[in-house]
């Protein structure tokens, strides 16, 4: 359908108006025509508004074309003019008057022309409009694109292919420190340290319209610091030429941000994978994720790798219920703690572990892994049962003490009158050996109770000669019953050895310890454990690898076993505390260490050679001591003359047997004695005699004071006094403690005759 033109006619002549109304009406119907009669009023009143073309009548007009041209342009803005004249003004007017493409003129003679010179004056207005209304839109256009730039968070580069550059933003600016001014005489090159001027003209060229491409690279400011840059870099077409479009964006912080993450990354993976403890991921049907070098090395496999292959429900946990336990917590309240199982290490061996886990979520709060901590216990539980151990050694020696100082004062009143029938009995009498059967129950029960507060350090460790064959007999006959008839023991005591200085509960326990181990050893297979005991002079090689060791005589013992031997990478180790050979149900790894210190206390060494498949054998060297003792006794060969006295003696014991039996014990000495059983009798009499008597001898616990406050006492009356201490208590006093309040000697119970009346000689002479 035809666009309608409004025309606006200013009507001048009315002949020509009618053609003019004719015309349009014959050859364009719908053209709609309003007629103003043109004068001067009018020329500056009437309305343009919605017309698309004004046609002005001059052909009568008393004014000049030029000014009615000029009035009508000033109101009509862009409008298409047509003007009208007279044929004897139009060669001669239409010349001179306005070139406007938009203003035609047509003689009043020739109206043929008038609809096409119309048409083509519209035609031509709406090219100018169109083209106004594109140039138009393209303004406002980059007028969008300009804000859109200069508002931009990323510096903005337009450049040509050879680098120069064509356009920037403030954002540039600002970054680069450079002005507007300076950026147009500058290259790509000036600012860019990342590549080649010849690199950067060759990625240009293999840039495609439409298809942007982003690169890393190096910008340096004006003031010659550089950042890292991310570059969006596309192709643009203007007026036919080639540009390249960039978009540069400081990724310094993000750079800081990915480089912390990574060091973040790294030592979380340091912590990983250098904990001590086993750090794993694993997901809940129980299949290993990830695992640290620990947990491998726990459970006993070559390679991570072959580790995150199992089943951890399979054949990771001994019982595989434990694997739904912890899946429960897991599910149930979101976290494990200090969950104690056994594991299985790949030899089938167990270990003892706390885990401690927490969920992974995914979606929807779902689990989707979990991850934990593996903690070995098994040295800390070992260390937990000695821990016990030790408490029970202390609750026992706690009820040994109380029973201690009852039972150590029957022991010595049996002793004491034992003691006495022997000196009134002549030599070779049948009762003597009797007698001597009875002294040695007695040594021996003594010894019980020392056993019993030694091992509950609650007794001091007394060290006096003995016969180590004894000992070696005694604790051989509590070993034998305990061994199957597949070992076979054998012993080899050579007569005649020497005496040790030593403590004959600690070297029986040595051996003991030491026939138990070899006893293990050989409990499956069977076999021979042997025992030897001799005499020998220290050999070179064994004083070079021990110079602690003197010259002289030593007391050998030997024990040997034919198990499976021990490894020679484990016998450097095998006196290390807590260091085992056994299983964790075997032993606390303590024995050695205690067997190598005992030795060491009593001056010996001991050594250990090994062989797999032939056995092990232990040599204890304890220096030899030159005294004489009774066979088959427990009292030292003594010269009485030589422990005779005559002194004045006052003997203070609550225990009537003990007053008793040490009176007559004393006396049997030829020394004056004067005993009583109450301590506040016993100063009255101190009192009283206190320059007749020449040494006290008090017992520790009586009922209305201690020895020791008798003694303070006892001291306050006569300072020079001589007092000896006797005890059952030994965990409660030492030699040194008593000193300080002034008492000569102290004298555990139960003792031996020649045992006190040694220390008395020792305080008097």
């Amino acid at each position: 359908m035809c666009e309608i033109t409004n025309i606006l006619y200013l009507k001048d002549n009315p002949v020509i108006t009618k053609i003019v109304q004719s015309s349009i009406a014959k050859y364009q119907p719908n053209w709609q025509l309003k007629l103003i009669t043109i004068n001067e009023d009018s020329q500056h009143k009437f309305d343009i508004n919605h017309k698309n073309l004004i046609v002005v009548d001059c052909s009568k007009s008393a004014y000049s074309i030029s000014s009615t041209i000029k009035s009508i342009r000033g109101s009509s803005g862009d409008i298409p003019i047509l003007i009208i004249m007279d044929d004897d003004t139009f060669e001669t007017t239409h010349t001179y008057c306005d070139e406007d493409i938009l203003i035609d003129y047509i003689s009043s003679n020739d109206f043929r022309r008038l609809i096409p010179i119309i048409s083509r004056l519209r035609a031509v207005s709406n090219e100018i409009k169109r083209r106004k209304k594109a140039e138009t839109e393209y303004l406002e256009s980059e007028e969008r694109f300009r804000l859109l730039v200069e508002q931009a968070s990323d510096a903005f580069f337009l450049h040509d292919m050879e680098g120069k550059f064509i356009a920037v933003n403030q954002h540039a600016c600002d970054s680069l420190g450079y002005s507007r001014k300076e950026f147009l005489a500058m290259r790509v090159a000036n600012i860019e340290l990342s590549s080649k001027s010849q690199d950067l003209l060759s990625q240009w060229e293999k840039l495609k319209p439409q298809s942007p491409v982003t690169t890393n690279g190096v910008h340096r400011r004006k003031d010659g610091s550089t950042f890292p840059v991310e570059v969006r870099v596309g192709l643009v077409s203007s007026q036919n030429q080639p540009f390249v479009l960039a978009l540069a964006r400081d990724v310094t912080t993000q750079q800081k941000s990915l480089q912390s993450l990574k060091e973040s990354e790294e030592q979380y993976r340091t912590l990983f994978e250098e904990s001590k403890d086993v750090v794993f991921v694993a997901t809940l049907e129980g299949n290993f994720l990830d695992i640290n070098s620990a947990g491998v090395e726990l459970l006993g496999y070559d390679t991570k790798k072959e580790l995150l292959q199992i089943k951890m429900n399979e054949k990771l946990y001994a019982d595989t219920h434990d694997h739904e336990v912890i899946k429960m917590q897991l599910q149930n309240h979101g976290h494990v703690k200090d969950y104690e199982i056994e594991l299985l290490k790949k030899n089938g061996h167990k270990v003892l572990v706390l885990e401690t886990a927490t969920p992974v979520y995914g979606a929807g709060k779902k689990i989707i892994s979990y991850r934990g901590i593996i903690r070995d216990i098994t040295e800390r539980r070992k260390l937990e049962q000695h821990l016990l151990h030790s408490q029970k050694m202390d609750a026992i020696g706690t009820l040994a003490s109380g029973i201690a100082h009852d039972f150590n004062n029957i022991l010595l009143a049996i002793i004491g009158y034992t003691e006495l029938a022997i000196s009134l009995i002549a030599d070779g009498h049948l009762s003597l050996a009797k007698l001597e059967h009875v002294l040695a129950a007695a040594a021996r029960a003594r010894d019980l109770v020392s056993k019993i507060l030694t091992f509950s350090s609650n007794s001091p460790q007394e060290r006096k000669p003995i016969d180590l064959s004894h000992v070696l007999k005694e604790a051989l006959q509590l070993l034998r019953p305990s061994l199957p008839a597949t070992i076979d023991v054998q012993v080899n005591i050579k007569a005649n050895v020497g005496a040790v200085l030593a403590d004959s509960t600690q070297l029986h326990q040595v051996i003991m310890n030491l026939g138990t181990n070899a006893y293990q050893a050989m409990k499956e297979q069977g076999g021979i454990l042997r025992v030897d005991l001799d005499e020998v002079d220290l050999n070179p090689d064994l004083m070079a690898i021990y110079p602690e060791l003197g010259k002289g005589v030593y007391v050998k013992l030997s024990i040997s076993d034919t198990g499976p031997g021990i490894p020679k990478e484990q016998m450097k180790r095998i006196f290390d505390p807590f260091y085992t050979t056994k299983s964790s149900i075997g032993g606390t790894g303590l024995g050695l260490s205690v067997v190598h210190g005992i030795v060491r206390g009593h001056g010996g060494v001991i050594t250990a050679y090994s062989e797999i498949g032939r056995g092990t054998k232990f040599q204890i060297y304890i220096p030899e001591v030159e005294v004489n003792i009774l066979p088959g006794s427990h009292r030292l060969q003594v010269d009485r003359s030589q422990l005779e006295g005559v002194e004045h003696i006052l003997l203070v014991d609550d225990e009537p047997e003990i007053v008793d039996s040490g009176t007559a014990m004393l006396k049997s000495f030829d020394y004056t004695v004067t005993a009583t059983t109450n301590c506040l009798e016993a100063i009255e009499l101190f009192q009283l005699n206190s320059d007749q008597i020449d040494l006290v001898i008090t017992d520790y616990t009586m009922p209305e004071m201690t020895g020791i406050e008798l003694a303070q006492e006892l001291i306050r009356i006569r300072p020079n006094i001589p007092i000896i201490l006797i005890t059952g208590f030994g965990e409660r006093i030492s030699a040194e403690s008593v000193a300080l309040v002034g008492i000569r000697e102290y004298v555990p119970k139960p003792f031996f005759d020649y045992e006190i009346i040694s220390a008395i000689r020792r305080v008097l002479d």
